[in-house]
């Protein structure tokens, strides 16, 4: 055996297990986020001062966007169920910090994607403050993201939990 080569395949399904909890609870964390972005993009559009829908449709794309994250919500189901990883209190301890990240990617995406690159809305439409606007809209994400990667960098950190 060489140097620095693997002792073996023991680790392996661990880890694998290990790897789909995280990207299902990635998944579930950002169809939570492509669905809750739905809502509240839903909700704004009813003033019209603060989310103007452009054209003939909706501000949001709720088939658009249901259409990716209903699929994501049942492969991050499958992957959960399926992995027999250790269910022990680091993934635990970790699960809302993956879903933040998972929530607050969904949530730039589907800013970005549905305001910037379809242009199916505008963030405060006329303002003179509409960059502001804009900027806080896309921070709900950020910050979420954030607050996930926050939680997991102070848990590797201190090696304890958060």
């Amino acid at each position: 055996m060489r140097a620095g080569a693997p002792a073996g395949r023991a680790g392996a399904p661990r880890e694998t297990a290990g790897s789909r909890r995280v990207g299902a609870l990635l998944l579930l964390g950002a169809a939570a986020g492509s669905a809750l972005y739905v809502v509240a993009v839903s909700l704004l559009a009813r003033w019209p001062h603060l989310v103007r829908a452009r054209g003939g449709g909706a501000a949001a794309r709720p088939v658009l966007v249901g259409a990716v994250a209903l699929p994501a919500a049942v492969l991050g189901v499958v992957w959960w169920r399926t992995s027999r990883g250790r269910r022990g209190a680091p993934l635990r301890r970790h699960a809302v910090a993956f879903a933040c990240v998972g929530f607050g990617a969904a949530w730039v995406v589907w800013g970005v994607l549905e305001q910037h690159v379809l242009r199916t809305f505008d963030v405060a439409p006329g303002s003179g403050s509409a960059a502001a606007w804009d900027s806080l809209f896309h921070g709900v994400g950020v910050v979420t993201a954030g607050l996930g990667t926050s939680i997991l960098s102070a848990g590797g950190a201190t090696g304890g939990g958060t």
